[in-house]
Parts: structure tokens; sequence; C-alpha cells
């Protein structure tokens, strides 16, 4: 399943429902759409449009397009990216620094750290980052730093894994090898966790460190970081929260079809109120039941 039939299984029905109450079109679902298509959209008489640009969604031609007309809404779902160059109204998604935030207080809470002034020593801890420049992991690792400010963790370069697995657990392991007083990550995207899972797991293998030592807060909810909490390799995941990406999404659309038909125009919120975060979730072993799509070992 896609992240966008992720984010709209539960809401389509009754959006076409509303649809059909206050006399509008649905033109279609799509995953690809052409810019001529979308220039079409952007400049037709009263437009909604839910860009899922975090998603599986696929623009061809992916030049500047997002050109705001006075009668067309453009709602930023995703939990990756917002976008208010483009003139959004709203962005729906995951509030990533506070997402890090959650990270940071979750490893204070897995290493027993403590106010730097009270502490006997320093834990060390690697960040592992996406791409370089990322906004949304930068986000993530700025709250991390955040949270973690005035403790006794203390925080090593940003290693980066190019968002490829080979390259996730090639940067772990370089960390591991390097760092021998080693005791945690925070991977900030979904390769992370993963590949210092296998670097961890590795290390024990060769008597490296020992079980435990190492610990992992990790980022999203695909099945190998469910697995590898279920191991107890990963001590706990953020997990977004797609489906209320979607059903936000879709509220708000219908919100401003609404207002469009009793005033003729659309309102912008307020500065400041046209971000709707829809939060993370820390996952823990006793919560992986509920975020697994599959059986475990399937």
């Amino acid at each position: 399943m896609t992240s966008t039939e992720e984010r709209f299984r539960n809401e389509i029905g009754r959006l076409d429902k509303r649809i059909d109450d206050l006399s509008l079109t649905k033109l279609r679902e799509t995953n690809r759409i052409l810019r001529r298509e979308l220039d079409y959209i952007l400049h037709s008489p009263h437009a909604g449009i839910f860009v899922d640009v975090g998603g599986d969604v696929t623009i061809t031609d992916q030049s500047t397009f997002f050109i705001m007309t006075n009668s067309t809404v453009l709602i930023d779902g995703a939990e990756n990216f917002d976008m208010p160059q483009d003139g959004r109204m709203r962005y729906i998604g995951t509030d990533n620094r506070e997402g890090g935030r959650v990270g940071g207080r979750e490893m204070i809470t897995i290493l027993g750290a403590k106010p730097r002034a009270e502490a006997a020593g320093e834990l060390l801890v690697q960040i592992v980052g996406g791409q370089p420049g990322a906004w949304n992991l930068n986000e993530r690792i700025e709250g991390f730093k955040e949270a973690v400010k005035g403790t006794n963790i203390k925080l090593c370069d940003v290693l980066y894994n190019e968002e490829n697995p080979d390259t996730a657990l090639q940067v772990a392991e370089n960390a591991i090898n390097a760092r021998p007083n080693l005791r945690g990550f925070f991977c900030s995207n979904a390769f992370g966790g993963p590949g210092s899972a296998l670097a961890i797991k590795g290390a024990v293998k060769r008597g490296k460190v020992k079980p435990g030592r190492i610990r992992v807060v990790a980022f999203d909810t695909t099945e190998d970081i469910l697995n590898y909490i279920d191991e107890g390799v990963i001590d706990c995941t953020l997990a977004q929260q797609t489906r209320n990406m979607g059903r936000f999404s879709i509220e708000k659309l219908l919100e401003y079809a609404e207002q469009f038909k009793k005033q003729g125009k659309f309102v912008s919120p307020p500065e400041g109120k046209d971000v709707i975060d829809t939060g993370v979730s820390v996952v823990r072993r006793e919560d992986v039941g509920k975020y697994r799509t599959k059986p475990a070992g399937k």
C-alpha cells in the first residue's frame, strides 16, 4: 500500500458523500499527473488540491508550476515538506522539529541521561541524517539537539546515509568502530534505523560491544524497523500519523469549499494558524503489532 492510499483509505467514501451534498465535482484520484493537467486545475474557476509531496505522487516535468489563483486552494499534506513559498493555504503534516524533540526525550529516558552538572560522565550519541541539506531531516535533528541540550548526552558530528541502505549500514559501522564509547544512535530517516541495527548486531556478534550497550531511536514504521524493535535491537521509533494527514486534508478542502459557496472567495488562515501538526507517536515493543501491515517475518 502506498503512503497516499494509507492516508485516504478511510476517507474517500466520506469525501464522496460531502462532495455530493455540496454539489461539487471530484475530478479524479491519481498518483501521476502531467504538468498541463495541473496547470488546468490550478486555473479552474474553483479548485481544491491535496498535494502529497512527501509520498508517492509523481508530477512529471517538475519545474516551478505551483501558481496560485484567487480561487484555488492548495493543501500541502505531507509528512516531510512544507511549501509556504508556493502559496499553499495549509500545511498538514508532521512538525519535524517537534518530532526530533520527542526522539530526544526518549533518548534521555533510555540512556538515563542527567543534567550535565550532576553527571559523572558523558553519553556519546551519533545522529544519522539522510541527504545533507534535507529540510525535514534537519528539522528533526535540530529538535533532537534542543531536547538533549543541558544533559550529559554528547553528540557526534552528523553522519549521512544518503537515503541508501548500504550506506546506512556503512556509516553506522564506521561510527561504532571509531567510537568505542558510543551509547546511542538517533536516526532521522527510515534508512538509519535498520542500518544502525544491522551494524550493532554485527558488532555484538564479533564481541566488539555488549548486547544492549548501544541504543537506537529510529524514525518511521517500516517493517524492518518494527522487526528490529521486536528483536530488541531498536528501542523505539517515531510514527508519523499518515491517516490524520489524509483525514485533516480532506476536512479542510471541504471546509474551504463550503466557505466559497457561502462567501464567493477563500479566506486564508492567519499567519501561525496555517499549519496543522499531525504529530508523532512513540512505538515501543508493546506497540509494534498495531503498526504492522503484515505478520512478522512474512
